[in-house]
């Protein structure tokens, strides 16, 4: 916590930085970073007024993707893609039944 210029009391500020371990256009990669950043470092008891998120060191999907023949998908940050993987995992075994 600190005071702003009318002295009021609100809380600092959080930032960090997460580092890949080579250049990446994955999403997955990046959000994995961003997300284990955001744990780390944002206290769960206050709200969240603003995210800020910037990468360099990206690598062209095409060569990316020409190499590894993978689709890439735009992730974001408010999406639990963990209960969507079990929903789909779910409608394809009702449909082989």
């Amino acid at each position: 916590v600190t005071t702003d210029r009318y002295g009021r009391k609100i809380p600092k500020h959080s930032h960090g930085t997460a580092n890949l371990e080579e250049p990446s256009s994955s999403t997955r990669l990046i959000m994995n970073a961003v997300m284990a950043l955001y744990d780390r470092i944002i206290d769960k008891n206050l709200l969240v007024r603003r995210i800020t998120v910037t990468v360099n060191h990206l690598t062209d999907e095409n060569a990316v993707r020409a190499e590894k023949q993978e689709d890439f998908v735009q992730m974001d940050l408010f999406t639990d893609y963990g209960a969507l993987e079990k929903q789909s995992a779910n409608k394809k075994s009702s449909r082989n039944l």
